[in-house]
């Protein structure tokens, strides 16, 4: 088994900028790439108006293991952390199957 990364930014309209981090299990079965999540985290904030921060998913950051969503007040600073309201597990998370070319 391979462990692959995603990282980056996603620049979207608004002034908003998406940093993506996402770690992935990849793994050769019955001659196809299987491919799923195993941690991932979506910061969301707007850098051109003083950096603030809008929303933050992850899977565990030192304050919890559940997956959970941070939000923000209009300043950038924490308002709230909420645990998500269904159960989530890896085989749950988003993932992909493509064919072996």
């Amino acid at each position: 088994m391979r462990e692959v990364l995603l990282e980056g930014f996603i620049y979207c309209a608004d002034d908003v900028v998406i940093d993506v981090t996402k770690f992935m299990d990849a793994r050769y079965a019955n001659g196809r790439l299987e491919v799923i999540s195993t941690y991932y985290r979506y910061h969301a904030w707007r850098p051109r108006r003083g950096g603030a921060a809008l929303i933050r998913y992850d899977q565990g950051d030192g304050d919890t293991t559940q997956p959970h969503y941070h939000r923000f007040s209009r300043d950038g600073t924490l308002s709230a952390m909420t645990n998500f309201r269904w159960t989530v597990c890896l085989g749950s998370m988003p993932s992909f199957v493509r064919r072996s070319i």
